[in-house]
């Protein structure tokens, strides 16, 4: 096979870029045949055996040139982080947060003050599954709002709250049913396809779980605020059949049945 550079072959097989990989063969944290690799060099990736050692990895990691070597990690994003790759800027990306080797990309995105569960891989066909509209994945979300105080309305029709604010009382039952319902937003019609437990957490906030399918950008929080809600919290708890279950920050893999389930 024809050789390639040494810091090319790194950046098109982990989440480093070539200037980076520059950087770790002079810091002596790259072997080519367990031997130091050296600045310059070009490899067979078919023949020779690369190893990497970063500050996120605790052993010597085997770059292995396969595309069928498939991972999936499922992520609980704090707030923060951002999903993009292309944003060089950016100090907190997701991808920070799992193993660099191999390189995966998230499955669509959360913005940078959601929280919660966001997958990660390189296997494009899984994130077309989950991503593409006519599969239909579900994704629950956990919402907190808070509403834009109403104009004034009839005395007898407002209640004072602790600042002493006259507002009118919330509808549960009227919010619910306008989020069931729908708006229309710029880029045409947007609803949530199914509330839980719904429930005032104030005066004038509330608390729910919803589901929807759609992956539009910002979509959420766009909804309530057509509707006089601004989302303080929002929180990614489902896509599918998979569960977040592992601390803010941290990840796992995938098992092979959940993967499976997804792809279904």
């Amino acid at each position: 096979m024809k050789q390639v550079y040494l810091q090319q072959f790194i950046a098109k097989n982990t989440q480093f870029s070539r200037r980076k990989a520059v950087e770790l063969i002079k810091q002596k944290v790259v072997m080519v045949n367990d031997s130091i690799a050296l600045i310059g060099q070009k490899i067979d990736p078919q023949q020779d055996e690369v190893k990497i050692k970063a500050a996120e990895c605790s052993t010597w990691n085997i770059l292995i040139n396969d595309p069928d070597a498939l991972v999936y990690y499922l992520v609980n994003k704090p707030a923060g982080y951002v999903c993009t790759l292309s944003d060089r800027f950016a100090v907190k990306k997701v991808v920070d947060l799992v193993p660099r080797i191999p390189k995966v990309y998230p499955v669509g995105r959360l913005d940078a003050d959601t929280e919660g569960l966001i997958i990660l891989t390189n296997d494009g066909d899984f994130a077309y599954k989950l991503t593409h509209p006519k599969f239909e994945v579900e994704k629950e979300y956990y919402v907190e709002a808070s509403r834009n105080v109403p104009p004034q309305t009839t005395r007898r029709a407002r209640v004072r709250d602790r600042r002493g604010t006259f507002v009118s009382p919330i509808d549960v039952q009227q919010v619910k049913d306008q989020l069931l319902r729908g708006v229309k937003l710029d880029d045409g019609a947007a609803k949530v396809d199914q509330i839980n437990n719904i429930n005032k957490l104030s005066t004038d906030t509330i608390q729910l779980n919803l589901v929807l399918h759609s992956g539009k950008k910002r979509i959420i929080r766009r909804i309530f605020g057509a509707l006089g809600w601004k989302v303080i919290k929002l929180v990614r708890i489902r896509i599918g059949t998979v569960k977040i279950d592992v601390p803010t920050g941290q990840f796992r893999k995938l098992s092979e049945l959940e993967v499976k389930k997804l792809m279904k």
